[in-house]
C-alpha cells in the first residue's frame, strides 16, 4: 500500500496484492466386497480434479477531502491466471483473464457509501466434464465453457451514537447487479431424476437494507433501560431453467425486530426479544407455486446475581413456523438454564451446572425454496 500528498486536499494511492489459491478434491466410489466392506473402489467413476490459480490485483486512484467529505475513484485492474486438471482428462484447462474495474467511495463522518465492480471465475466444480453420479437420482454435469460472472456492487451505511441522550440509528443497503451469473439447468426425467447442468445467465440482482434506532435510560436507582427497533428487508431475484423452460425466480423477505434490555445495578438483568419475519417466493413460470412462510420468534433472559458469588440463569425461546414438511412441528419450546459459582481471588475462577432443553423439545426444523426446490432440514 502506497499513498503520496499531491496536495492538501488530493492524495494519490497505489495498492498491491498478490493471491495464491490451491484446490485439490478426489472422490471415489467404493461398493461392497464379499465381506460387505466398502472396499472395492469402482474406478470408472472415481473423480477428482486440482485448481491452482494466481490473483494479481493493482489499485490506482485519487482521493479528494473537502472538509469532512472524502471523494476517492479509481480503477482495479485484475489479472488472473488459472490452470484446471481434472482426473481421466487429458489436458488440462488454462484460463486467464484481465479486466479493468471502476469503483468509487464516498465518506462524511459516519456515512458510508462505495459503487465498485468485480469478476469471478467459475468455481472448478462447475466445469468438471466428468458427470458427478454419485446420486442416482441427482445427476451433475459441468459445464467448461462457463463464463466469469461480472458483478457490480453498491453499499451505503451510517451509525451514530450520541453519547449525551445513550440514543443510536443506523441504517444500511448493499446491493449487487450480476450479469453471467452461474444458475443450473435442470432437467426432470420422467422416472423423477433431476439431471442438472451450470449456465450463465444474467439479470440476477439481491438486495439487503434495514435501519434501527435504540435508546438507553438511566435513573439514580441503578435502573438501566433500553430498547432497539431494526426492521430489515432483503430481495433475491435470479433466472430458473427447468426442462429448457426459462423464467425468474424472486424471494422478498421482510421482519421487524425488537429488543428489550432491563439491568438493575448489575444484579438483575433480563432481556426479551421478538422476530418476526416473512418471505414470500414468486415464481414468472404458472407451473410453480408462489410460497409463503411466517416465522415468529420470541426469545427472554433471565441473570440474577444474588446472593454473592453465585450466578443464576435462565433462557426460554419459542419458535412458530408456518411452513414446514407435512407431520413436522410447527413450533418448538427450547428452555436451558444454570447456575454459576464465582470462586477464588478476585473471582477469577467459575464452576458451573448447566442443562440443556429442559423440557426435551428442541427440533430443529427449517424449510427454504431455492430453484424449483422447497428443501426441509432438521437438525
Amino acid at each position: 500500500n502506497f499513498s503520496e500528498p499531491l496536495s492538501k486536499a488530493l492524495t494519490f494511492r497505489f495498492n498491491n496484492q498478490y493471491q495464491y489459491l490451491q484446490d485439490i478434491q478426489d472422490v471415489g466410489i467404493y461398493y461392497r466386497d464379499a465381506k460387505n466392506n466398502y472396499d472395492l473402489l469402482d474406478e470408472a467413476q472415481a473423480r477428482g480434479f486440482e485448481r491452482d490459480q494466481h490473483r494479481v490485483n493493482s489499485y490506482v486512484g485519487l482521493s479528494y477531502k473537502i472538509k469532512q467529505v472524502t471523494l476517492s475513484a479509481g480503477v482495479n485492474n485484475l489479472w488472473q491466471s488459472i490452470n484446471n486438471e481434472f482426473k481421466k482428462v487429458a489436458a488440462p484447462t488454462r484460463t486467464t483473464l484481465f479486466d479493468v474495474l471502476p469503483s468509487f467511495s464516498l465518506n462524511w463522518k459516519q456515512l458510508s457509501a462505495q459503487v465498485n465492480r468485480s469478476v469471478t471465475a467459475p468455481s472448478i466444480n462447475n466445469l468438471i466434464p466428468v458427470p458427478d453420479s454419485t446420486n442416482p437420482f441427482f445427476i451433475r454435469y459441468g459445464n467448461p465453457d462457463l463464463k466469469p460472472a461480472r458483478r457490480t456492487s453498491f453499499y451505503v451505511s451510517n451509525f451514530n451514537f450520541l453519547q449525551g441522550s445513550g440514543t443510536s440509528y443506523n441504517i444500511y443497503l448493499n446491493g449487487t447487479f450480476t450479469d453471467d451469473d452461474v444458475v443450473m439447468s435442470r432437467t426432470v426425467l420422467a422416472n423423477g431424476v433431476q439431471v442438472t447442468k451450470p449456465v450463465n445467465a444474467s439479470g440476477s440482482f439481491n438486495l439487503y437494507a434495514g435501519i434501527g434506532f435504540g435508546k438507553e435510560f438511566k435513573n439514580q436507582q441503578k435502573f438501566i433501560f433500553s430498547f432497539r427497533f431494526s426492521p430489515y428487508m432483503n430481495y433475491d431475484r435470479r433466472k430458473l431453467i427447468v426442462n429448457n423452460n426459462v423464467s425468474t425466480a424472486s424471494t422478498f423477505g421482510i421482519g421487524p425486530n425488537f429488543n428489550l434490555s432491563f439491568n438493575w445495578n448489575d444484579k438483575v438483568e433480563m432481556r426479551p426479544m421478538y422476530n418476526p419475519s416473512i418471505n414470500r417466493t414468486t415464481y414468472t413460470d404458472p407451473a410453480f407455486k408462489n410460497i409463503q412462510a411466517i416465522t415468529h420468534y420470541l426469545e427472554n433472559e433471565l441473570i440474577i446475581r444474588l446472593p454473592a458469588k453465585l450466578v443464576w440463569e435462565t433462557n426460554i425461546a419459542y419458535r412458530y413456523n408456518s411452513e414446514v414438511a407435512p407431520g413436522l412441528p410447527k413450533e418448538n419450546l427450547l428452555w436451558n438454564a444454570a447456575v454459576t459459582l464465582l470462586m477464588l481471588k478476585d473471582e477469577v475462577g467459575m464452576l458451573k451446572l448447566g442443562v440443556f432443553d429442559i423440557l426435551n423439545r428442541n427440533n430443529g426444523f427449517y424449510r427454504f425454496t431455492s430453484q424449483n426446490q422447497i428443501t426441509d432440514q432438521q437438525t
